[in-house]
């Protein structure tokens, strides 16, 4: 177990939380690259995060004057093993 999982890149958002969730150790982060625009409700479903059992947290990051959208999960709960969603 992994305090922290990153994706960049990855796949489509079912399946880089559904590969990276088995991963997390309790109060984990999942950290995601995030397209400039994004319909935040329909990328990350509610449903898909609970039975997860994560949270999705914003945050936002400022490198060397660059910014970009990171998206960040924390482990809120044991969640179910659940397949990767496309």
């Amino acid at each position: 177990m992994y305090d922290v999982v990153t994706a960049r890149a990855f796949g489509e958002p079912g399946l880089t939380l559904g590969c990276a969730a088995p991963f997390l150790a309790a109060a984990g982060v999942v950290l995601v690259s995030e397209p400039p625009s994004v319909n935040e409700a329909a990328r990350w479903p509610k449903d898909l995060l609970a039975a997860l059992g994560l949270v999705a947290l914003p945050l936002d990051l400022d490198v060397d004057g660059r910014s970009g959208r990171v998206r960040r999960f924390e482990r809120i709960g044991p969640g179910q093993a659940v397949a990767p969603v496309g």
